[in-house]
């Protein structure tokens, strides 16, 4: 069995109080519950891009709570980060996207005008995902997203948010689990 960053993210959020502090940044406080829900949103809304475990994202923001939330979400969602100097002009950033051959740009609301610019230069990219304080993307926001990213087969229907994912005893998701998870929310 193999053990991520993720894996061990999971871990600390499900032996400390929820209400303990995961993130203490500019005098403000991120509970562990907190810290794990937004990390696995941002996993999820990963997957639903259509990013393949391995894919590269990039990570072009300042240090944060939304960085650090970012940080884990990526490795919880079996992905690669690359880490961007948020000093970089346009053609550093071009050449590291190009050249980490990131398929995700997760960047802080500040920079949106630099990374739309960049867009037509980033052949690899195929999802942009601006991160602001206090915004949570919904189910409707992650349904209407998939169209023209994904074969219309492979596209969800429904999307089932779960605090955790139920672990077989190899360590890989035990998707039966799953299933149940996923009837007692939408039944037939």
């Amino acid at each position: 069995m193999t053990t991520s960053f993720g894996d061990v993210f999971e871990a600390v959020a499900g032996a400390v109080r929820p209400s303990d502090p995961a993130i203490y940044c500019d005098h403000q406080i991120t509970s562990w519950s907190e810290f794990d829900r937004c990390s696995n949103a941002l996993a999820h809304a990963l997957r639903a891009a259509g990013l393949e475990p391995g894919a590269k994202v990039a990570q072009y923001m300042r240090n944060s709570s939304e960085y650090l939330i970012a940080f884990a979400a990526a490795f919880k969602a079996r992905r690669v980060r690359v880490n961007v100097n948020y000093r970089y002009g346009a053609d550093e950033l071009a050449y590291l996207f190009d050249n980490s051959d990131a398929e995700a740009v997760l960047f802080d609301a500040e920079f949106a005008a630099v990374v739309r610019a960049l867009q037509d230069r980033l052949p690899t990219v195929s999802a942009v995902v601006e991160l602001k304080d206090g915004i949570v993307a919904t189910h409707s926001d992650l349904i209407g997203h998939v169209p023209g990213k994904l074969a219309a087969y492979k596209a969800p229907r429904r999307i089932a948010f779960a605090a955790r994912v139920p672990r077989a005893p190899n360590g890989k998701a035990d998707y039966a689990a799953a299933k149940t998870i996923f009837a007692r929310v939408f039944p037939l």
